[in-house]
């Protein structure tokens, strides 16, 4: 994950630094000709012939996303060639220009493990290459006394454990700030999911386990704002409990809880899409939003839920006293509205007209469903809510 994570980090890295390194390479040009003008086509042919393309072959080939190693690898193979670059071009027989290797081998060791920054097993690999090809390098010269080999190669091995504690501490350094980012997102992501899960719990009935009136409220204006944006049609259902107090005074409280988990239940199979919202906004009043759905679908949709409640809901009372738990079952009421949604319209007015026509079914004898005429934002402030259907069902 971190080499994932920090790859165009790195590309960008090796390629502005690595241009720079080459850019640096390429000067001692100028060097090459003021100590030795007789080898200087020698040494334009190498730093300019060989190494120059390989940096920039390796610099295009960066701009595609490559696996670590290969990356890694790949800037350690061209440190050690420029390595071997310049132990060839100093590799004559004269004591001054072995000497001059040594600073460019040095160089070449704090591109690779400070500039660069290249992934420390990298950087350790790419170290015990250089040194080994200056050990050999070293040894196999007939000028240099021994004491000259020791001197040069204790100084190309003290730059090479120096650039190396260098490369670790940075690398430790950058995987511990990656580290630090890492448990920082994780942090928040928690932190996150915690304040999810804190509006869920906030926006939720406790007792039923459907959506309470916070979490109507913020719905309705999603539900609303959608089908403003795709012009379609909105439908409220209004579910009240039928004669719920009496309900109370003759069971008691805790029996009135289990009818009103029965009820959000049914309402929840009710529901025809998944776009369908059910949530309890009063002691024992019901919403149901139904985007996108005319006024028939509407009426259906309430018929259905009453349906449901008188078959399959909890025992319940009478208008006129309590009945046994074999002789009568809770009903509701129902009311329903539809309108076009329109940034014109308040949709709270369409819930006013579901509101109404429930109040017209509680009047028509309870157990029925009621609906209000469909209405546009024309009509939404003169027309009074108008009933086109209702149904009583004993």
């Amino acid at each position: 994950m971190f080499h994932q994570e920090i790859a165009s980090e790195r590309r960008d890295h090796l390629t502005l630094y690595g241009l720079g390194a080459l850019v640096v390479y390429d000067f001692f040009l100028v060097g090459d000709y003021l100590i030795s003008p007789e080898h200087f086509v020698r040494s334009l042919s190498i730093r300019l012939g060989i190494i120059t393309p390989l940096v920039l072959v390796f610099m295009w080939l960066l701009r595609k996303p490559r696996w670590a190693p290969i990356r890694e690898g790949s800037a350690v193979a061209l440190c050690f060639v420029a390595c071997c670059s310049i132990l060839l071009l100093h590799g004559r027989a004269d004591l001054f220009s072995i000497v001059q290797s040594e600073p460019g081998i040095v160089m070449v060791l704090l591109c690779m493990n400070v500039v660069l920054r290249i992934d420390f097993l990298y950087a350790v690999a790419g170290t015990l290459l250089c040194f080994a090809a200056e050990t050999c390098f070293l040894v196999s010269s007939h000028v240099l006394t021994t004491a000259n080999r020791f001197t040069i190669g204790g100084r190309v091995f003290w730059v090479s454990v120096l650039t190396l504690l260098a490369s670790y501490s940075m690398a430790r350094q950058q995987r511990l700030s990656w580290l630090q980012r890492l448990h920082s997102r994780v942090q928040r992501r928690l932190l996150a999911d915690v304040n999810a899960e804190l509006v869920n719990l906030s926006a939720t009935d406790r007792l039923t386990g459907i959506s309470n009136r916070y979490g109507y409220d913020i719905r309705l204006a999603q539900l609303w704002e959608a089908a403003v944006s795709r012009g379609q049609l909105f439908s409220v259902i209004m579910v009240d409990v039928d004669h719920f107090k009496l309900l109370n005074d003759s069971f008691g409280h805790p029996y009135g809880d289990r009818v009103l988990q029965r009820i959000a239940s049914l309402l929840q199979q009710a529901l025809r899409a998944e776009d369908d919202f059910a949530a309890r906004i009063g002691g024992e009043e019901f919403i149901v939003l139904l985007p996108n759905s005319d006024a028939g679908s509407a009426f259906r949709v309430a018929e259905r839920i009453r349906l449901l409640v008188q078959v399959a809901g909890s025992p319940g009372v009478r208008g006129d006293g309590p009945l046994s738990a074999d002789e009568s079952w809770s009903t509701v009421s129902c009311g329903t509205a539809t309108a076009v949604a329109s940034p014109l319209l308040d949709p709270q007015r369409v819930v006013d007209a579901a509101d109404a026509a429930l109040y017209r079914a509680k009047q028509a004898g309870r157990n029925c469903v009621q609906a209000s005429s469909p209405l546009t934002h024309q009509d939404a402030s003169h027309r009074p809510w108008a009933e086109i259907d209702s149904q009583k069902h004993p």
